[in-house]
């Protein structure tokens, strides 16, 4: 088994939308300075156009370079990494995360270095901490929430970032449950939930370019003042937050920190607005490849990784707008993706033992689809979500354990989704068995002081 293992993590992002003023997303005179750089939109009417180029690789000494140098080197080993979702941060919050910030004079402002705390519940019961964190973009970019919200939760979230990245090379990777920019005004439900008749392929209307205006809805309060001008300039405008974001990473010598971003993940279901029967897998591909030209030019080529994941509902490998439900129908392409990977909530669940059986059995069917084809065009093979899904069995653990070390199983890292789906407090059997599963030499995770800040 392999002793040394990366000490950089990753770092999912999707998008970021904020900024007192809505169209002046970017300030140009502060924006860094990346070569190539695109303009940034001042206006939110103008037309935005981009010339839409090959996907950028990352330079060979980057920090993003060498965070997937070490993934990969991990994918081709018989261990992975333990991760789980919102370890650190919690995108969720009504009013934003408040932990990593305080109020001076009115004004938000992130909390030092020396007072941020990575710590949770699960650290705190087992004694281990994860090397890669899951968040969200959401929690960050966005207009359904009121601007104060994405101010906290930015200011904040850097700082553990940073905090991470110092103290053990942590990296962060950011879902994207991005918002739909039709949302209407006062719907509570998460705002990537939200489905409109009138506007169905909301994809389209930005690759497109259709005109109608949109962005107003909020959770609470009155609804925004001004619309976007179109949906891609509401898209275009979550891209340069997420740009701004990202460009803010870097440690105490100027060095960029790189981070991972997942494409609108699941995209083989129908439960998100950018899913199957939403748009077409040759939308999907476009946009993807929309989203990442943008974010590399915007950012350089030093700072993030791409991870392409869909859900469990395809059968075999497939090929890019196949017409079919395999797992590359929606790839962008080798040139997008440095992370290929699937969810599965399956693992665990099952009314009986051979149902159970015969679920475990086609996770691993996937896992060796999806590890042959990482190793064949040199990607990174993950496991990118699961977790105890309502259980009704105490054997979760147990499966996922065999499933990642079984013959031909190559994974850089499994993530569960946290909470009650990593470790359900009222279940100890299960606590137990969680327990002992992060015993297994295979299983790598970081050594928790519960003192240690």
């Amino acid at each position: 088994m392999k002793t040394a293992f990366i000490g950089l993590v990753f770092c999912i992002l999707s998008g970021v939308v904020v900024g007192a003023e809505r169209w002046a997303v970017v300030d140009e005179e502060k924006a860094p300075a990346v070569p190539d750089m695109l303009p940034l939109c001042t206006d939110a009417r103008r037309d935005v156009r981009f010339e839409l180029k090959l996907g950028v690789r990352p330079t060979a000494a980057s920090p993003a370079a060498e965070l997937f140098r070490d993934l990969k080197a991990m994918t081709d080993s018989p261990a992975f990494e333990f991760v789980w979702t919102h370890a650190w941060m919690n995108p969720w919050a009504g009013d934003g995360d408040k932990r990593f910030v305080t109020n001076v004079n009115g004004r938000i402002v992130a909390k030092p270095l020396s007072e941020i705390r990575l710590t949770n519940r699960i650290c705190e019961e087992t004694g281990v901490a994860p090397r890669l964190y899951y968040s969200d973009l959401a929690g960050i970019v966005g207009s359904w929430h009121r601007d104060e919200y994405y101010d906290i939760n930015r200011k904040g979230f850097a700082q553990v970032i940073r905090k991470a990245w110092r103290d053990y090379r942590g990296v962060c990777v950011f879902s994207w449950h991005m918002d739909h920019p039709c949302t209407t005004n006062g719907f509570y439900h998460a705002s990537y939930r939200y489905k409109c008749a009138e506007h169905r392929n909301v994809i389209k209307a930005i690759l497109d370019d259709e005109r109608w205006e949109c962005g107003l809805g909020q959770i609470k309060g009155p609804a925004r003042k001004v619309a976007f001008a179109s949906p891609r300039h509401w898209f275009v405008a979550q891209l340069e937050e997420v740009a701004k974001f990202v460009n803010s990473l870097n440690d105490e010598n100027g060095k960029p920190i790189p981070v991972i971003i997942r494409y609108p993940h699941e995209m083989d279901g129908a439960w998100f607005w950018w899913g199957d029967t939403w748009c077409t897998p040759a939308e999907f591909i476009a946009l993807c490849r929309f989203e990442a030209d943008t974010l590399r030019r915007l950012c350089g080529r030093d700072r993030i990784l791409f991870a392409y994941d869909p859900d469990k509902c395809w059968q075999e490998l497939g090929a890019p707008d196949d017409g079919k439900k395999n797992f590359l129908t929606w790839y962008p392409g080798d040139e997008y993706a440095d992370i290929v990977g699937f969810d599965d909530y399956s693992i665990g669940l099952g009314n009986n033992d051979r149902d159970a059986d015969n679920k475990e059995k086609e996770t691993i069917r996937k896992l060796r689809i999806v590890s042959a084809f990482a190793s064949e065009h040199g990607k990174i093979a993950a496991l990118t979500e699961t977790g105890i899904n309502k259980p009704t069995r105490n054997d979760f653990y147990e499966r996922l354990y065999r499933i990642l070390t079984a013959d031909g199983v190559r994974v850089a890292f499994v993530d569960t989704w946290g909470g009650e789906y990593t470790m359900p407090v009222k279940r100890p059997v299960i606590v137990e068995s969680f327990k002992r599963f992060l015993k297994h030499p295979e299983v790598l995770t970081k050594r928790f002081i519960k003192s240690e800040k």
